[in-house]
C-alpha cells in the first residue's frame, strides 16, 4: 500500500423482501499509518478521507466520511451528510406513533400522505475482523443518528415522530438513532475467488416515550428484528494497486426470525381485519430477504 492513494469501492445491490435498488460509491484519500515491514497484523492500516454517495430511487444521501483502521482486525468509521427523500416510490410516509401498522397493504392504501424532505445523517461503525487459515469472522456494528423533520400527516396537531425507513426496513425516529450489526461466520477458499458462509442481521430502533400516544404502552413494537441465512460471493480476480480490481458476484438470503411483519406467525390482516396481507405485494410470512449485488475497487493513484 503506497504512502498516499486515492481508492474507491463501488458497491450495486437489488433487494427482495423489502423490496430495493441501490448504488453505494465512495471515494476517499488514505494515508499509511506504518512505514516500512509490517506484520500481518499491522497490514493495511491507514487513515482516510472521503465522500460516500448513496443513489437508489427513493432516496439519496451523500456524505463525508473519516476511516481509521489501525490494525488489519480493526477498522472504525465516521460519517455525516444530507438524506434526500424525493417522494417518489411512496417514500417518505411518517407516523404519529411507532405503533402504527405500515406493512405493505396498509402502506399502499394510503399515497396521499407521502411527501418529499431532506434532513441529515451521520453514522458511526466498527468493524472488527479475524481470519484463522480458510475461516474468517467477522462482526460490522453501525450506529446511525438521523435528524429529518416531519409532518402531521393524520392532523393530530403534532408533528410526526416516526416514519419508515425502507433502506433499514424499519420504522425509526425522525430525530433519533438505530442500529444495525452483521455477525458473519466465512469459508474463504481464495484460490477459487470463492467465500461462502452464514450472516446473522440485528436491526434496533430506539424510540423516545413521547413518540408514543398517550396511553399506549412504550414497549418497541418493531424490533429488534433479526434474520439469519446463507452468503456467497466469487471474486473473479483480485489485483492490488489497479485501477479496477476484485469484481465480485454476492449472493444473500436470509430468513426472519424475528420481524413484526415479515418472519414465520406474523399477522396476516391489517388493523380493522380487512386488508390480507400479501394482497398488494407484501411478503408472505416465512419469505427470505435475498439480496444480490456487484461490488469492485480499486486504486485511482498512489505515491509512496
Amino acid at each position: 500500500m503506497p504512502k498516499h492513494s486515492f481508492y474507491y469501492n463501488n458497491l450495486t445491490v437489488a433487494r427482495l423482501n423489502a423490496l430495493g435498488l441501490e448504488n453505494r460509491f465512495n471515494l476517499d484519500y488514505r494515508w499509511r499509518i506504518y512505514d516500512g515491514a509490517v506484520s500481518r497484523l499491522k497490514s493495511g492500516s491507514h487513515i482516510g478521507f472521503g465522500v460516500e454517495p448513496v443513489l437508489n430511487p427513493a432516496l439519496t444521501k451523500v456524505s463525508a466520511m473519516l476511516t481509521i483502521q489501525p490494525l488489519a482486525i480493526l477498522r472504525l468509521r465516521a460519517s455525516y451528510g444530507l438524506l434526500s427523500f424525493f417522494g417518489t416510490f411512496d417514500f417518505l410516509q411518517s407516523y404519529n406513533t411507532p405503533t402504527a401498522e405500515h406493512y405493505t397493504a396498509e402502506y399502499e392504501s394510503t399515497t396521499n400522505n407521502r411527501y418529499s424532505e431532506t434532513g441529515t445523517q451521520a453514522q458511526f461503525a466498527a468493524l472488527l475482523q479475524a481470519k484463522v487459515g480458510p475461516v474468517a469472522i467477522r462482526n460490522d456494528f453501525q450506529s446511525f443518528r438521523t435528524d429529518i423533520n416531519l409532518r402531521d400527516n393524520d392532523g393530530d396537531g403534532r408533528k410526526d415522530p416516526v416514519f419508515y425507513f425502507i433502506r433499514d426496513d424499519i420504522m425509526i425516529q425522525g430525530h433519533g438513532w438505530h442500529i444495525i450489526n452483521d455477525s458473519d461466520v466465512l469459508y474463504q477458499a481464495s484460490k477459487f475467488g470463492l467465500t461462502a458462509g452464514v450472516r446473522a442481521t440485528v436491526v434496533k430502533a430506539f424510540y423516545k416515550d413521547s413518540s408514543f400516544l398517550p396511553g399506549e404502552s412504550t414497549d418497541d413494537p418493531n424490533g429488534p428484528t433479526f434474520r439469519l441465512g446463507p452468503l456467497i460471493a466469487y471474486t473473479f480476480f483480485d489485483r492490488p494497486d489497479k485501477k479496477f480490481n476484485k469484481p465480485t458476484i454476492l449472493v444473500i438470503s436470509q430468513w426472519w426470525i424475528k420481524h413484526r411483519y415479515r418472519a414465520h406467525g406474523s399477522p396476516e390482516f391489517s388493523s380493522d381485519g380487512t386488508v390480507e396481507r400479501g394482497s398488494v405485494g407484501d411478503s408472505l410470512p416465512g419469505m427470505p430477504t435475498l439480496v444480490i449485488g456487484f461490488s469492485f475497487q480499486g486504486q485511482v493513484w498512489g505515491k509512496g
